[in-house]
């Protein structure tokens, strides 16, 4: 019985001093004027702002913060905007074809492919980031009016951050 006791009383305060990641502590949503929301150990606010090129976030939606939970990069799937929503440098055009040409006549800053980004720390340098995305596609490639593609090419996206504190894209790989 004692066993038992003296192990809870040590799980729980380890549990007391292991802290979580923030990485994912502000989020971007909407279009031309967006709406953020941050989130704090007691709480959250919410926010806008208005990026220079019309930013839209319609169906892909990525996002990442540093450790502190500050907002870092995010991406609606055709570009890569830093917390100010400029497109970072090398930025633009990152998922490549027909379906992004059509969609950016329409809904500019938009890709129209469900759950297709995900931001990622580099295990190596604190200031790289990947950005895994899927390339969509219609079940009709000449169809631009389908409002959900399905992700067929995967791509990767290195972003780097430079001696000025600017990102930049490193590389983009075709997978």
């Amino acid at each position: 019985m004692t066993k038992k006791v003296v192990l809870y009383l040590m799980s729980y305060i380890l549990c007391l001093s292991i802290y979580g990641q923030k990485e994912d502590y502000s989020w971007v949503l909407g279009a031309n004027v967006l709406n953020t929301i941050d989130f704090t150990e007691v709480g959250f606010s919410i926010d806008t702002f208005q990026p220079s090129p019309y930013v839209r976030l319609h169906i892909t939606n990525s996002i990442i913060s540093d450790p502190l939970g500050n907002r870092l990069l995010f991406s609606g799937g055709a570009a890569i905007y830093d917390e100010t929503g400029e497109i970072i440098i090398g930025g633009d055009s990152i998922n490549p074809g027909f379906l992004r040409e059509s969609w950016q006549v329409s809904i500019p800053g938009a890709y129209p492919s469900k759950n297709a980004a995900i931001f990622l720390n580099s295990l190596k340098n604190i200031n790289d980031y990947f950005l895994f995305h899927l390339r969509g596609d219609t079940i009709q490639e000449l169809d631009s009016t389908i409002l959900n593609s399905f992700g067929t090419n995967i791509f990767y996206t290195q972003i780097e951050r430079n001696s000025l504190n600017e990102f930049y894209v490193e590389k983009k790989i075709y997978l």
